[in-house]
Order: C-alpha cells, then sequence, then structure tokens
C-alpha cells in the first residue's frame, strides 16, 4: 500500500478534502491543497527519472518543503532520505546546488532560484512546481522489499511517530493537523 495515498488521497475520498492538515509560520494547507502540491512535486520529479524504487536524497531546511517532498516521493513508490546521506539516488532536493563538478545524482531540484549544476538537466524548485503542475504524479505502489523511507542511514518500513515523515503521515492518515511551527 502507498503510504502518501494513505495519508492524502484516502482523507480526500472520504469528504476530508476541506480540512486543514498542515500549519506553519506562514500558512495552514487544507488536505486538497497539500495534494495539489505532493502531486506537483511528485509529477516533476517523475518527469527527471523518479520512478518506484528510486531513491531520493532530500536535504533542505524548510519543513513543509521537507514534508511535500517526502510525500511526493512515497506518491511516485520511490524512497525519500531524510537527515542523511542518500545511497546512489536519482534526485537530490536541496537547499543549495552542488559546486559545479561535483559529483552528483543524475539530478537536482533546488529550492530558491540559484543556479543549478547542469544547465540543461536541474531546476529549481519553483520552475519544477510549475512543470508539476502541468502533469501530476499519478499513486504508484512501492516496490516489494524496499524500505518506506530512510532516516539518517536507517531505512523504516513502516511508519514511525518518532520520526519527522512517519509522525506526519500518522497525523495526516488520522485527520489530524500537521504542526510544523
Amino acid at each position: 500500500m502507498n503510504l502518501c495515498f494513505d495519508a492524502l488521497d484516502r482523507q480526500v475520498i472520504v469528504g476530508r478534502a476541506d480540512v486543514p492538515a498542515v500549519v506553519d509560520g506562514s500558512a495552514t494547507w487544507t488536505v486538497a491543497r497539500l495534494l495539489e502540491e505532493v502531486g506537483a512535486i511528485g509529477g516533476a520529479m517523475r518527469g527527471l527519472g523518479v520512478e518506484p524504487g528510486s531513491v531520493v536524497g532530500i536535504d533542505v531546511a524548510d519543513p513543509r518543503t521537507r514534508l511535500v517532498a517526502g510525500l511526493a516521493a512515497l506518491r511516485l513508490g520511490a524512497v525519500p532520505v531524510l537527515d542523511g546521506p542518500a545511497e546512489a539516488p536519482a534526485l537530490l532536493l536541496v537547499d543549495e546546488a552542488p559546486a559545479a563538478g561535483a559529483t552528483t545524482a543524475p539530478a537536482v531540484l533546488v529550492t530558491g532560484e540559484a543556479p543549478t549544476v547542469v544547465e540543461t538537466r536541474d531546476l529549481s524548485l519553483p520552475a519544477a512546481l510549475r512543470a508539476g503542475r502541468t502533469d501530476p504524479a499519478p499513486v504508484s505502489e512501492p516496490l516489494p522489499g524496499r524500505p518506506a523511507y530512510v532516516v539518517g542511514e536507517r531505512e523504516v518500513h513502516e511508519p514511525e511517530t518518532g520520526t519527522f515523515l512517519g509522525a506526519a503521515l500518522a497525523d495526516l492518515g488520522a485527520g489530524r493537523l500537521v504542526d510544523l511551527r
């Protein structure tokens, strides 16, 4: 079962689309808005080669971006890696682009409008979101035997409430507000 589907799509199906899902210091998003953003980043990730079983390294400071990117990777059946090095990632989502000539993943998404490593391949997150909104990601089943996500170097196979992503999945799946303040 896809954890993102359980956390978001199932909430929409049971009529909770307009219920607040995430709050931080700047805004509150409903379940529908969060699902829209997750689909957009997922569409961009898919366009950059992420598929079921792919590893997605997420190394960003903003908790909302970390959450949305983690959910988007899960939506694609990929394995998000938070708080640690991603081994053989298909994609990196970072606050700052690695230095030119640095060894990087096949693709890099940079949260700001900062320059990218390879102009013909990498994107700023705002540009990726614009592209992803035209073809949002559908739900894909994760590959059997792969972890749901990775925290540091520890593989997690079921949501753990002691982790950032696991706690958010548990709250969303139970219809509770995720407070990122």
